[in-house]
C-alpha cells in the first residue's frame, strides 16, 4: 500500500564570460559564470497520504556583482533551499472530499564578492585594511527566510457535470536570519559587522508577511464539445490591501481535429523583501510602502490536428501590468506606471517520416510602457521576433542526428539608456547521439552548441557596464549514461 522514491543529483561547470567585460568605473576582467548544484528528493505515498521533500544547494560565480561592479574571480552567490510538504485526502461522504495540506520551506540568499582592482583579472584579498577607493569593496551578505503554509479544501461532485471546490489557505513568511559584513562604510578602512545596526544591507526584522486566500472554483462540462473552468477568490495580506482575483477558461472541441480555447485571468506579484527593505546602496533602495503588481491577461488558442503526424497551433495574447515595481531615477523601488504586451505565437510540429521529428515556431511580441505621468515609451529589453526550428532523424543501430536553430530579434533600451538597441543574433546547435537500447544499456550524445561562435549577450542596465553581458559562445558537450 505504500511507495517510496528517492533521487540525488549533482552538476557543475566553471565557465566564464567568453570575452572580458568593462564596468562603469573602468575595471576589466572575465566575469565568472561557473555553477555548482546538488540536491536530493524524497517522496512517500501511503493510500491517501503523500509526503514530499527536497534539498537543493545552488552556488554560482557572482558574475557581474551585486553592486554592478566586476567582482573577484572567487566571488560566490549561494542560494541553498529545502522544503517539506504533505497532503491528506479524506472522503467524508459519497460526493464530498476533504483535502488537507501543509508545507514548510526555507531558502537563503548569500553573496560574498569583492570587486577587482582597476585593469586586473585577479587579486588576492587581504584580510584587513581594505580601502574602497584603491582596492575595491568587500561585502559578505546573507538573508534567510522561512515560509509556512497550510490549507484545507472541500470538493463536491453531487451536481451533475460540475465539480465544485471551496478552500482556504494561509501563508506565513518572514526573515529568520541575516548578516551584513562589509568594508567600513564611513572611513573605507577595515571591515565592520553591520548585521544588527541601521547600516545593515537589509532591514530583516521588518521582513514578514501573512497572507490568507479564500477561493471557490467550478469545472463545468456543458456538453460533449464544451467545458468551462471558473475560479474566484479574495486574498488578504498583512502588509498591503486585500483584493479580489479571478480566472476563467473555455475549451471547445467541435471535431476530433479542432480545439479552441479562450482564457482570462487577473493576478498579482507581491514585492520581495529586498524590494521593500533593502538599505540604500548602488543597487537600489527598498520601499516599505510598495503594493503588489497587478496583472490582467486574455489569451486565445486554436489547435489543428492536420493528420496523425502533424499538428499546428496559433496563440493570441494580451497582457496588461499595472503598479509595476521599478527603480526610479534615485534608485528607490516604486510602483511605477503600467505596461501592455500583445502578440501571437504559431507552431507546426510532427513527423514527415517514421524516423524523423521536426518543429517550427514563430513568436511576435509588441508592447509599450507608461509611467505615472502618462508618458509612453517602447517596451525595453524585449525581442519582438523569435524563431525556432528543430529537426532530428533516427538512423539504424541506435544513431540519431539533430539540429536546432534559434533567432532572437533586437531589443530596445529603456528611456534613460542612450545606447543603440541590443543587436539580434542567431545560434545553431548540432547533436549526434547513440543509444544501445531504448530500454536499458549505454547511451551517449555529443553536442556542439552555438556552432557559429556567436557572442550571446544579455542586456545590462543603464550606467553599469560599458557593453552588455556576454554570457555564451561556442561550446562542446558530451553526455553519457546507463539505463537500467
Amino acid at each position: 500500500d505504500w511507495k517510496l522514491s528517492l533521487d540525488v543529483f549533482t552538476q557543475r561547470h566553471d565557465q566564464q564570460t567568453p570575452i572580458p567585460v568593462k564596468d562603469l568605473i573602468g575595471r576589466i576582467g572575465y566575469a565568472q559564470l561557473g555553477m555548482e548544484q546538488s540536491g536530493f528528493g524524497i517522496t512517500y505515498k501511503n493510500g491517501s497520504f503523500i509526503l514530499q521533500g527536497r534539498y537543493n544547494d545552488y552556488q554560482s560565480g557572482s558574475a557581474f556583482g551585486n553592486l554592478n561592479i566586476l567582482p573577484n574571480p572567487d566571488g560566490k552567490l549561494q542560494q541553498p533551499s529545502w522544503y517539506l510538504q504533505g497532503k491528506y485526502t479524506l472522503p467524508l461522504a459519497r460526493d464530498l472530499t476533504l483535502s488537507l495540506k501543509s508545507s514548510i520551506m526555507e531558502n537563503s540568499w548569500e553573496s560574498d564578492t569583492y570587486p577587482l582592482p582597476p585593469n586586473s583579472a585577479s587579486y588576492a584579498l587581504p584580510n584587513y585594511l581594505i580601502k574602497f577607493k584603491d582596492s575595491g569593496y568587500w561585502a559578505s551578505l546573507m538573508i534567510e527566510s522561512r515560509r509556512i503554509n497550510g490549507g484545507a479544501s472541500l470538493r463536491y461532485d453531487g451536481i451533475e457535470s460540475n465539480r465544485l471546490t471551496a478552500g482556504v489557505e494561509s501563508t506565513w513568511c518572514e526573515a529568520i536570519d541575516s548578516y551584513s559584513i562589509t568594508t567600513n562604510k564611513n572611513s573605507t578602512m577595515g571591515i565592520v559587522d553591520y548585521s544588527n545596526t541601521p547600516l545593515a544591507f537589509i532591514d530583516a526584522k521588518s521582513a514578514k508577511r501573512q497572507t490568507t486566500n479564500l477561493y471557490l472554483s467550478d469545472r463545468v462540462t456543458l456538453n460533449d464539445a464544451t467545458a468551462v473552468a471558473l475560479t474566484m477568490g479574495i486574498i488578504d495580506t498583512s502588509d498591503m490591501k486585500s483584493h479580489l482575483y479571478g480566472r476563467a477558461a473555455v475549451v471547445y472541441q467541435p471535431t476530433r481535429n479542432d480545439i479552441f480555447k479562450i482564457m482570462a485571468s487577473s493576478g498579482e506579484r507581491y514585492p520581495s523583501f529586498q524590494e521593500m527593505y533593502l538599505a540604500p546602496s548602488p543597487y537600489g533602495t527598498g520601499n516599505p510602502g510598495l503594493t503588489y503588481e497587478s496583472v490582467q491577461s486574455i489569451e486565445t488558442q486554436y489547435v489543428r490536428k492536420i493528420n496523425m503526424n502533424l499538428t499546428a497551433g496559433l496563440n493570441l495574447f494580451y497582457i496588461m501590468n499595472s503598479d509595476q515595481i521599478v527603480r526610479d531615477s534615485s534608485g528607490i523601488f516604486q510602483n511605477y506606471g503600467k505596461s501592455t504586451i500583445k502578440g501571437f505565437e504559431t507552431e507546426l510540429h510532427g513527423k514527415m517520416t517514421l524516423d524523423d521529428t521536426f518543429l517550427l515556431s514563430y513568436s511576435y511580441i509588441d508592447g509599450e510602457a507608461e509611467n505615472n505621468s502618462g508618458i509612453e515609451s517602447d517596451l525595453s529589453n524585449t525581442a519582438s521576433h523569435l524563431i525556432k526550428a528543430a529537426y532530428s532523424y533516427d538512423f539504424s543501430n541506435g544513431w540519431s542526428l539533430g539540429t536546432i536553430w534559434n533567432y532572437v530579434g533586437s531589443k530596445k533600451r529603456s528611456s534613460i539608456d542612450v545606447r543603440d538597441d541590443l543587436a539580434s543574433y542567431n545560434t545553431l546547435d548540432i547533436a549526434l547521439g547513440w543509444d544501445m537500447n531504448t530500454n536499458k544499456g549505454w547511451y551517449a550524445q555529443g553536442v556542439v552548441k552555438n556552432l557559429g561562435n556567436t557572442i550571446v549577450r544579455y542586456p545590462s542596465p543603464a550606467l553599469t557596464y560599458t557593453d552588455d553581458y556576454p554570457i555564451a559562445d561556442r561550446s562542446f558537450w558530451i553526455k553519457t549514461g546507463w539505463k537500467f
